[in-house]
């Protein structure tokens, strides 16, 4: 393929990835260990058909949140991502959907983090 062709694409992609966590994105802070961050992730819930090997098909919920790997570097099992909105704490535990890993790419630059909510501080 063309490198100005390539080049192209990829400043298409990072101009759209911006647009996204632009228009989608939220503040969130991501707790690994006894480290915080605030950054800025896309909340992106997703239902999962899990097969049991049986022939059974479970559907697992998750909600999953999209960040720039730059943010987080490794998710990991425990890991939380807290949301505080109209004046309510939201926070999610890092979890994997049965088959998966804890996370994902999503694209070049992004993780997909499967999470469950898992408290909500009123």
């Amino acid at each position: 393929m063309n490198g100005a062709i390539v080049s192209r694409f990829e400043a298409n992609q990072e101009r759209q990835k911006q647009r996204l966590a632009g228009s989608a994105g939220v503040s969130v802070t991501y707790y690994n260990g006894s480290t915080s961050r605030t950054i800025i992730a896309v909340p992106a819930p997703r239902e999962y058909a899990v097969d049991s090997g049986d022939g059974l098909v479970t559907m697992y919920q998750s909600d999953d949140w999209l960040v720039d790997v730059a943010d987080v570097t490794q998710p990991k099992r425990a890991d939380t991502i807290k949301r505080t909105y109209c004046g309510v704490e939201t926070t999610w535990s890092v979890t994997s959907v049965p088959g998966r890993p804890v996370a994902e790419p999503s694209g070049p630059s992004r993780w997909r983090i499967h999470t469950k909510r898992t408290e909500v501080d009123r």
